[in-house]
């Protein structure tokens, strides 16, 4: 799977959001190109439909219900920077799904877990942003 653009090829950390029209489905972060985090997970997923996939990861959950449809998703996707660790990069992700739950009364549909780091101040300033952004 491979997607075009600096932002998603980078070696940073990113924070990204995946959409349905106004549904958020998966907020995540990753340090990977982001084609080779999706095609991970779109792999992951096969294998585990068709029974090979015996422990670990299964892929990303809403995979089922909009592969092979023509339902339209939006993916947002923010650089972190290069002084971005991955505490710092888990401690955004967590405050926009919190904001996301705030904000909706509810998590992001397919949002599996989060992991929270208190320590990285600026979370909450960054979360903000990238809500004012994916919001509609």
């Amino acid at each position: 799977m491979s997607f075009s653009g600096t932002i998603l090829n980078c070696g940073n950390y990113k924070i990204y959001v995946l959409k349905y029209g106004s549904n958020y489905l998966y907020v995540g972060k990753t340090k990977q190109k982001l084609g080779n985090k999706f095609g991970q997970s779109f792999r992951s997923y096969k294998n585990d439909l068709e029974g090979k996939r015996e422990a670990g990861y299964g892929g990303y959950k809403w995979i089922k219900e909009y592969k092979n449809t023509d339902k339209i998703l939006q993916l947002f996707v923010f650089d972190l920077g290069k002084s971005c660790t991955d505490n710092n990069a888990e401690a955004i992700e967590a405050e926009v799904v919190f904001r996301i739950r705030t904000k909706y009364n509810r998590w992001p549909e397919y949002q599996n877990e989060i992991h929270f780091f208190n320590d990285f101040a600026n979370a909450t300033e960054v979360a903000n942003k990238i809500i004012q952004i994916t919001n509609d």
